[in-house]
């Protein structure tokens, strides 16, 4: 994902910064015969706009390669990038509209309230209302250097950040879920084997030298790797359709091996902690367990 990214946004600069040289977006004329001192000031301008320009497409690019990596499916992903430019687009029309500073303001928090209430719709939800929040932003910072009258030119430069990064991903980086699952299925494998053998080294510290500081932190470090070991149980979980299924496995078949081994885990997790704890108990010390206790009456039944 983060090289996704990464080539998404070096795609969407170049594409933006060929487009304001190619069309002048943005951009002010500078007269033949302009002073020296006038004509540095307006390159100045026009090299703002410029990066101004430019980073409304590589802002659209960078939010829709951290969210697209949470959707499966081809068409759930279309979606998702065809749906991005919309918040950004309209609360950017918004801030380039509103000149009144205290309403501005007030706007800025209002849609920043809104976009955060989003986050409970999904990676559209709060990827869009990041967006929105972005537009209005940017609406209010430069509504001083660009008049409404140029919001079209803005709109182009983020409905080419999206084409951009639409090219990117279906071109480069498909969506494989074959591969995706089985990707997750080695790090869910990895991460189940280091819990085992974290597990043993547990038991045997705690059991030769009893509950320490040291053992305690390895506990708590081993409560963590279970907790993200469900969570890499989910993500598999979430991603099983019938076209991300591997040959010979069935999505119910898969879900249940799953979430059997990190039961079990869970449940070798929970008995070393009770035979660390029963070891630590005076009466299972130096051969006066239960064990011990058993032998012997059975040995005096038998005497008698």
């Amino acid at each position: 994902m983060a090289l996704e990214v990464v080539v998404g946004i070096g795609f969407v600069l170049a594409a933006e910064w060929v487009f304001v040289r190619a069309t002048g977006a943005l951009q002010v004329p500078v007269p033949p015969k302009t002073p020296a001192a006038t004509a540095a000031e307006l390159w100045l301008l026009n090299h703002a706009l410029m990066v101004i320009a430019m980073m409304l497409g590589a802002i659209l690019a960078m939010m829709a390669g951290f969210g697209i990596g949470n959707l499966s499916g081809a068409r759930a992903q279309l979606r998702f990038l065809l749906f991005l430019p919309l918040p950004m687009i309209a609360m950017l029309a918004v801030g380039l509209s509103v000149h009144v500073r205290l309403v501005s303001l007030a706007l800025l928090a209002v849609v920043l309230a809104v976009g955060t209430y989003c986050r409970r719709f999904g990676p559209l939800g709060f990827n869009g209302g990041m967006l929105a929040f972005m537009g209005v932003f940017l609406g209010f910072f430069i509504q001083d250097d660009v008049p409404l009258s140029d919001f079209w030119w803005l709109a182009a430069e983020i409905l080419i950040g999206a084409a951009g990064t639409i090219a990117v991903h279906f071109a480069f980086f498909p969506p494989r879920p074959k591969s995706a699952v089985r990707r997750m299925q080695r790090s869910y494998g990895a991460r189940a084997r280091a819990l085992a053998s974290e597990l043993g080294e547990l038991y045997e510290a705690t059991a030769r030298s009893g509950e320490s500081e040291g053992n305690r932190r390895q506990e708590r470090r081993l409560q963590r790797d279970l907790l993200r070991l469900n969570e890499a149980a989910l993500l598999i979980d979430a991603q099983l359709s019938p076209a991300a299924v591997p040959a010979g496995w069935s999505a119910a078949a898969l879900h249940q091996r799953l979430f059997d081994a990190e039961v079990g885990l869970s449940k070798a997790a929970a008995a070393r902690a009770g035979l660390c704890a029963d070891h630590g108990r005076p009466g299972r010390r130096a051969g006066r367990g239960p064990g011990r206790r058993l032998r012997r009456r059975r040995g005096d039944q038998g005497t008698a």
